[in-house]
C-alpha cells in the first residue's frame, strides 16, 4: 500500500541504503522516468540520450576492459615471494596510479562489502558482456584469493590488475621493492631476507616453500636472486599481463 501511495502522490525517495551508492544525476534520471505527467516526461529515445546514461554504459565497457579482464583471467601468482612482492607493490604506488583499478573494484563490488564474489564478478561481467561460466569465474577468484576466504578484497584485486607499463619509474619502483626484500642490503634477495621479510608482515614460510622460489627465480643458481632475477619474475608488470 505504501509503495502505490507514493506512485500516487509522485512520491520518489533515495533514503534507503541501496541508493547510498547511486549518484545525483542517476537519482534525477529516474524522476524524470517517473515523471506523472506524459507530456513532461521522458520518451524511451530521450533516455538513451541522456548523459547518464550513456556514460555510465560506457564507464562499464571502458574500466572492465579487455586489458583488466585478461589481467584477471591470467593472473597466476605461481610463488609466494612474487604474492608477496605484489602486495607491497601495491602499497607503494600512489592513489593516482590506482584510482582506475578502484573504480572498478568498487563498481564490481556490488553489495558494497569490501570484497568480491564469484556471483558478483560474473554478474559485472555480463553486465560488460562478457559471458563466462560460473566454473571459469570460480577458478578467477580461485586463483586471486590468496587469504583462501572464498571471494577477492582490494589488494588481491590490485595485485592481479596492477600494471607499470605507462609509468616511466617502473625501474625506480621496482628497485624499492627489490630493497624491500634486501634486508640486509646486500643487493641480492637471500633465503634469510625473505624468511625475515615475511616474518615482518606476521607471515612464516617453510623450507619447501623458499626452495621451489629459488628453483624458478634464481635463474643463475647462485644461491641468491639478482634485481634482473626479481625484475623478471614482474616482468608482465611493465608489458601486456600474462602472469
Amino acid at each position: 500500500m505504501e509503495v502505490y501511495g507514493n506512485i500516487q502522490q509522485n512520491e520518489v525517495s533515495f533514503e534507503e541504503s541501496q541508493w547510498v551508492k547511486s549518484t545525483p544525476a542517476c537519482r534525477n534520471f529516474i524522476k524524470r522516468c517517473l515523471t506523472q505527467d506524459k507530456n513532461q516526461r521522458m520518451t524511451s529515445g530521450d533516455a538513451l540520450k541522456t548523459n547518464w546514461l550513456s556514460e555510465d554504459l560506457y564507464m562499464k565497457e571502458r574500466r572492465l576492459s579487455e586489458e583488466v579482464i585478461d589481467a584477471l583471467k591470467n593472473y597466476k601468482a605461481s610463488s609466494i615471494l612474487k604474492r608477496e612482492a605484489l602486495s607491497v607493490l601495491v602499497k607503494l604506488l600512489s592513489e593516482d596510479k590506482i584510482i582506475e583499478l578502484k573504480e572498478i573494484f568498487k563498481e564490481i563490488d556490488i553489495n558494497c562489502t569490501g570484497t568480491i564474489s564469484v556471483d558478483e564478478l560474473k554478474q559485472s561481467l555480463k553486465e560488460a558482456g562478457i559471458k563466462m561460466k560460473t566454473s571459469q569465474v570460480r577458478k578467477i577468484v580461485q586463483n586471486l584469493d590468496y587469504e583462501e576466504n572464498g571471494e577477492i578484497n582490494y589488494s588481491e584485486f590490485l595485485a592481479a590488475t596492477i600494471s607499470l607499463k605507462d609509468t616511466e619509474e617502473a625501474d625506480s619502483i621496482l628497485w624499492v621493492l627489490f630493497k624491500h626484500f634486501d634486508i640486509d642490503n646486500s643487493d641480492s634477495i637471500t633465503r634469510e631476507n625473505i624468511s625475515d621479510a615475511l616474518l615482518k608482515s606476521g607471515k612464516r614460510i617453510s623450507k619447501s616453500d623458499l626452495d621451489m622460489i629459488f628453483k624458478k627465480h634464481d635463474k643463475l643458481k647462485a644461491g641468491e636472486i639478482s634485481f634482473e632475477d626479481f625484475k623478471d619474475m614482474l616482468s608482465h608488470l611493465s608489458a601486456n599481463p600474462e602472469h
